[in-house]
């Protein structure tokens, strides 16, 4: 396989991949309509890199810790 096909070939995978993802958002988007599933909100934790942090602040590294609140889907179970 030369260049060309090898960059051709990633192209394909890539909008393959994309189609993917948005059927995967549209079918998850269905079954929360019809009740089969959730949204549950989870918060997670944003923190800067804890090595470097603790290196150059290694008393300030917790006060830059942050959380966000996160949708993830999950199935009803039956």
């Amino acid at each position: 396989m030369d260049r060309v096909e090898t960059m051709i070939r990633l192209k394909d995978i890539d909008a393959e991949i994309k189609a993917l993802i948005d059927e995967k958002k549209r079918l998850q988007a269905h079954a929360v309509a019809q009740g089969w599933a959730k949204l549950k909100v989870h918060l997670r934790w944003n923190t800067p890199t804890l090595d470097w942090w603790k290196e150059q602040h290694p008393r300030s590294w917790e006060k830059y810790c942050t959380q966000k609140p996160v949708e993830r889907f999950t199935p009803e179970k039956v």
